[in-house]
């Protein structure tokens, strides 16, 4: 199992995660891991770990860096300025989108969750009315001629 990751590392990669132009899903089918695992690491039902950021970054790093090197570039630029709030209300919409799915994922596991225990406890109160009912007893067969 692989240690925790701080704080700094953590806070970096979902900044780098919310540059790239991918859903969640698409990145984990990049990053070569289950669906449901990486919005497990993402929602924080599993903790984050140096083997997931080394898988992420495997898949990424090559493109984090040009994208850090096209923002450098375009930060340069004047007319760069115009495009701020674009690019605010793009990267809004894009956390949105993250939001949207994650929600409908927790949404999903709930219904899940409480339909498992509804049958989990019609279950169990089968089985205590079962041990409360007194036992049937078998009705005595008439003997003939008696």
């Amino acid at each position: 199992m692989s240690k925790r990751v701080d704080g700094r590392r953590i806070t970096k990669f979902q900044q780098d995660r919310n540059v790239l132009p991918y859903t969640d899903a698409q990145i984990a089918v990049l990053m070569g891991i289950n669906k449901s695992s990486y919005s497990s690491y993402i929602n924080g039902r599993y903790p984050v770990t140096h083997t997931f950021l080394q898988k992420f970054y495997a898949a990424f790093e090559e493109e984090l860096q040009q994208l850090r090197k096209d923002n450098l570039v375009r930060e340069e630029n004047p007319a760069y300025n115009d495009l701020k709030l674009e690019d605010r209300i793009k990267d809004l919409e894009s956390k949105l989108d993250h939001l949207m799915e994650s929600h409908q994922h927790i949404s999903t596991d709930i219904d899940r969750l409480e339909k498992k225990l509804e049958d989990l406890l019609n279950t169990k109160f089968e089985t205590l009315l079962a041990r409360l009912r007194p036992p049937r007893q078998k009705k005595a067969q008439k003997k003939p001629g008696g």
